[in-house]
């Protein structure tokens, strides 16, 4: 997924290499949700694991579906600067699977990359929308503008939050859902 949304960010469009790794990420979803159907997990860790797993699935889905929306991926280059900074957020996440601890440090950057993106996105919704009231921008911009952030912060979000259950995974305890 994270190769896929890199490519996204480097093309700034939709192109068939992250069609095909939207449709290889939707195919392991898929395979994931068989195989969990036919487990039963019995002791805490492993059920704290399972748990912890479906919603990392739950989670890619709803980023699936947000990267689905074609539509709305091209207004996320208004917000170029917020993009460069995701795709730097990125690119560290591709070097932290190495080990447990990095994948820890990585939570705590998305979740922090997270609440900045939706700050962002409330002060600027305000701005675009008082800029429009006085005339100094159309409505059909400033709409424009909102929807791209608001696609920004879902795919932070989402991606954020199947990553922290990724971690929750791997040390089979349960955390808090913020």
């Amino acid at each position: 997924m994270t190769d896929a949304i890199l490519e996204l960010l480097d093309a700034k469009k939709v192109t068939s290499s992250f069609e095909k790794k939207v449709r290889d990420v939707e195919e392991a979803i898929l395979s994931v949700r068989k195989f969990l159907n036919e487990v039963q997990s019995d002791s805490t860790k492993l059920r704290n694991q399972h748990v912890a797993i479906i919603h990392v699935l739950d989670h890619i889905t709803r980023l699936v579906s947000v990267l689905r929306e074609q539509q709305k991926v091209e207004g996320i280059f208004h917000h170029e600067k917020l993009m460069k900074k995701w795709h730097k957020t990125l690119e560290q996440i591709n070097e932290s699977y190495a080990s447990e601890e990095k994948l820890i440090e990585m939570e705590q950057v998305l979740e922090k990359t997270a609440q900045k993106i939706a700050e962002e996105r409330r002060v600027r919704r305000r701005k675009y929308y008082e800029r429009t009231a006085v005339r100094e921008t159309k409505l059909e911009v400033a709409m424009s503008n909102v929807q791209a952030l608001l696609w920004i912060d879902r795919l932070v979000y989402h991606y954020w939050r199947a990553f922290a259950r990724l971690v929750e995974f791997k040390k089979g305890t349960e955390i808090e859902e913020s």
